[in-house]
């Protein structure tokens, strides 16, 4: 008698645990069920290798379309996806690229996000990045290289430089001169000694053929190794040094 009762109880147990079971997977069911009620969600490839590079009121998007051959078109969005941009995409069988400019931006720092779409409105998952667009305060920040000393022993001309704040991404001015020919002539002298590693400062700038009179120079800044713009100081004109 007692083993019958045991094994009912068991048998008993055994039924209640499948029926929760049953209840369980059922519940689950009908909210997949709800949530793919018009039908399975279609995404299409995500943008790969995506990039904001840098620039005076504007942006450079670039990226990669890898695999999908479905994708129609990619849309980029900005300030919260009050602003966007279309940009229709035409699939190869291999790798295409993505590169569009984003232009009359105020200067500011930005947060992309970039999404594809196939001809039946499925879109990708967003992919998001970073940009920086500099604008006209970053321009009034930015003033000329200082000039320690001008030595002239003619027609040689030494321009002896100071140092400056390297966090504003100055990397060279530029010297116009009129050369002994009568020649208006600009050259370059870079911030730093080129190819130098540890970087060095380029001190100074040696004109070999400068003819008596003014120069004028001007310093121009790439405020991020990515910009995709170079800005520049005001001119200034040196008179008869």
């Amino acid at each position: 008698m007692k083993h019958t009762i045991k094994k009912y109880f068991s048998h008993s147990f055994a039924a209640l645990l499948a029926i929760i079971a049953l209840g369980s997977c059922t519940q689950q069911d009908e909210g997949y069920k709800k949530f793919i009620k018009n039908g399975e969600i279609s995404y299409t490839g995500m943008i790969d290798s995506l990039h904001i590079y840098s620039g005076h009121n504007r942006v450079q998007v670039n990226g990669l379309f890898m695999s999908d051959p479905k994708i129609t078109e990619c849309r980029i969005f900005w300030n919260n996806k009050a602003d966007s941009l279309i940009v229709p995409v035409t699939r190869t069988l291999g790798v295409d690229t993505l590169r569009v400019f984003i232009p009359n931006l105020d200067e500011n720092i930005y947060n992309f996000e970039v999404r594809t779409y196939d001809k039946l409105g499925n879109k990708s998952v967003p992919v998001t990045s970073i940009g920086k667009v500099y604008g006209e305060r970053f321009q009034l920040s930015l003033s000329n290289r200082p000039i320690a000393t001008v030595v002239l022993a003619s027609p040689k001309l030494t321009i002896n430089f100071a140092t400056m704040d390297t966090s504003t991404g100055v990397y060279t001015t530029e010297v116009t001169y009129t050369n002994t020919a009568g020649v208006l002539t600009t050259v370059t002298a870079p911030y730093f000694v080129p190819n130098s590693s540890p970087l060095v400062i380029n001190p100074s700038l040696i004109i070999a053929d400068y003819k008596n009179g003014s120069f004028s120079y001007r310093t121009l800044f790439k405020p991020d190794p990515k910009c995709i713009d170079i800005f520049s100081s005001e001119t200034t004109t040196v008179t008869k040094p």
